[in-house]
């Protein structure tokens, strides 16, 4: 059973006040805790030692495939390195969101280099 109480400067919020933290600036941070059971830990081969970032990281892919989030905002909510995270899409077959639109004006900012 998951149990996913927001907990915001030490206080538990729920309902309406939870979806206001929700939206919060990068500068605030959100604390999200919940109760997985081992079992389901195992199965899916979290390191015990490592849990908080590794779940971090799962749901950083996550909001990132279903276009939740940019690239770079899923680099900084997992902490990883764009290679990092190419990686880790690569192995998960998760496609990088980049539009056509997206590379001209990569490319014009390039040739302004």
């Amino acid at each position: 059973m998951l149990i996913f109480p927001l907990v915001y400067n030490d206080l538990p919020c729920f309902g309406y006040l939870a979806g206001l933290i929700w939206g919060l600036t990068k500068m605030n941070t959100l604390s999200v805790k919940f109760e997985l059971p081992i079992i389901i830990a195992s199965q899916v081969g979290l390191n015990f030692d490592n849990i908080s970032k590794e779940v971090k990281q799962i749901l950083a892919l996550f909001l990132y495939e279903h276009k939740h989030i940019s690239l770079s905002k899923a680099c900084e909510i997992g902490d990883f390195s764009q290679w990092e995270f190419f990686e880790m899409n690569r192995q998960l077959s998760i496609p990088i969101h980049y539009t056509q639109n997206e590379l001209e004006n990569d490319l014009d900012k390039l040739s302004d280099v």
